[in-house]
């Protein structure tokens, strides 16, 4: 589908009343309408649904249910609850004691819980001011652990998994305009935070965009054009490509072949851009730009290769919402327009990646859909029948092989690894998407993994199975270390 010319897109303002059932607000819209409402075209979107609280945070658990979590009020823990996307019950796992984790940092560890660092003083809710608290919540067990105190208080951290299994966590202010210079390593295995020397220090932006990449590396993406990598062996950094454009409040993935693309921001931007670190002179270079200008958008890599980009606005962090999302092909280098979403999805807006290949879209903190979530069917589940995975790995080695079982394997083009996403504030850190190499026979395919935790980092994955038309089977739970 080609996408439509900027001539035939609307803006201005629309006032929607609400009583008993009629919504009522006054929102910019900058939004165009996708040139077709076929669902092979352009996919489809539940209707809004309304949960307890605003989803400002939201990761897939290994269950396949999905940790959302929000701000608390006055001294008692953050509301919490685990999302079955299958089924949508709910079930609440507010932290049991008072603890704010709303603006913290969070990754997913090696067995699935979940490291949440830093976040707000349980009764101030003054933005900026952090704690140097931390807590691990088991999804199996539904329980929130206190876990060791940070070197210094953090609001707007990032954590990075590692692949020895350990999380990095970087920057974060301790007071208003006051980011945090040192960087603390969490170890599951001892339970224990220890702080990195002071040649790790770095004056970074708050939840910056940091990825592991394959060769055991930090790399830095923004939000400044200084690029950076950080190397966890000897806590130093070394000049990295510097961005074409400066970004703020953007998006950012590790596209399957490693090449890092760096999504819209603050002006609003439209433009994208993409670096190969593994090209012998690597630099950054734009790519087709977006249909709209989109700040505070979200990204969430697809299993048939491609980025969904979704929510975000043209002006500052609540008005003009961008109701269309789009969707980037790396192979065509090129944007469509999807089907528009209900809800305005911008700031504190969230999105991951289901096990059954949709998308779940929640949070923003304004509007009257702000405590509602949708679930986006991508044009793939309309285009032919699913693969199915008959039976899958459990427990797999690095560098070791597996085996799925399919009914027809002949049909199949890829077998993809996709980490569980953890999204908040623009930042998906945790999701992957790994191409494996494989070879068919019957109704058997095997596959290998990857040599090492640098490539994929140590715990449960998503494995699809994705057919010759591009159409992802559900994905089987394994993990791999």
């Amino acid at each position: 589908m080609k996408a439509r010319s900027r001539a035939t897109r609307v803006s201005g303002m629309v006032s929607i009343m609400l009583s008993f059932g009629l919504i009522v607000a006054a929102v910019e819209v900058g939004s165009v309408h996708a040139a077709s409402t076929d669902p092979a075209v352009v996919g489809q979107w539940t209707a809004p649904t309304t949960m307890p609280f605003v989803g400002i945070h939201s990761m897939v658990m290994r269950n396949g249910s999905v940790l959302l979590f929000d701000r608390s009020l006055g001294n008692r823990g953050s509301p919490g609850v685990l999302f079955n996307p299958a089924t949508g019950a709910m079930v609440d796992v507010r932290i049991p004691y008072p603890r704010d984790v709303f603006c913290a940092g969070h990754n997913i560890l090696p067995d699935g819980s979940v490291l949440v660092t830093g976040g707000h003083p349980p009764v101030s809710g003054h933005p900026g001011i952090g704690v140097n608290l931390t807590d691990v919540f088991n999804p199996i067990a539904k329980t929130w652990t206190p876990g060791p105190t940070m070197d210094q208080a953090r609001w707007y951290p990032s954590n990075v998994s590692l692949g020895d299994g350990t999380t990095l966590i970087f920057s974060g202010n301790e007071v208003p305009g006051d980011p945090v210079l040192t960087v603390d390593r969490y170890d599951p295995a001892t339970g224990q935070l220890t702080t990195l020397p002071a040649t790790a220090n770095r004056k970074l932006t708050l939840y910056p965009k940091l990825h592991l990449m394959a060769n055991g590396k930090v790399f830095l993406a923004g939000a400044s054009r200084v690029g950076a990598w950080f190397d966890p062996d000897t806590a130093t950094w070394s000049a990295a490509p510097r961005m074409i454009q400066g970004r703020k409040s953007f998006a950012s993935v590790v596209l399957p072949d490693q090449r890092v693309m760096a999504i819209g921001g603050t002006g609003p931007k439209s433009s994208a851009e993409i670096v190969d670190l593994s090209a012998a002179n690597p630099a950054w270079k734009l790519t087709a730009p977006m249909h709209f200008g989109r700040t505070h958008p979200n990204a969430v890599l697809l299993p048939d290769g491609k980025v969904f980009v979704v929510g975000g606005g043209t002006s500052g962090e609540f008005n003009g919402p961008v109701l269309t999302p789009e969707l980037y092909d790396p192979a065509a280098n090129t944007w469509t327009d999807m089907a528009p979403q209900q809800a305005q999805r911008m700031y504190h807006g969230t999105a991951v990646l289901l096990p059954d290949g949709r998308v779940l879209s929640a949070g923003s903190n304004f509007g009257p859909l702000q405590k509602t979530y949708e679930i986006y069917s991508p044009p793939y589940l309309f285009a032919g029948t699913r693969p199915v995975i008959a039976a899958g790995p459990t427990n797999v080695g690095y560098g070791q092989t597996f085996q799925l079982t399919s009914g027809n394997s002949e049909g199949i083009a890829k077998v993809v690894l996709m980490h569980p996403g953890s999204s908040t504030h623009s930042l998906n850190l945790e999701q992957r998407a790994l191409n494996l190499s494989f070879t068919k026979s019957g109704s058997t395919i095997t596959a290998t993994l990857p040599a090492n935790g640098d490539q994929a980092v140590p715990g449960w994955y998503m494995v699809f199975l994705v057919s010759d038309s591009g159409v992802p089977s559900v994905a089987v739970g394994s993990d791999f270390s």
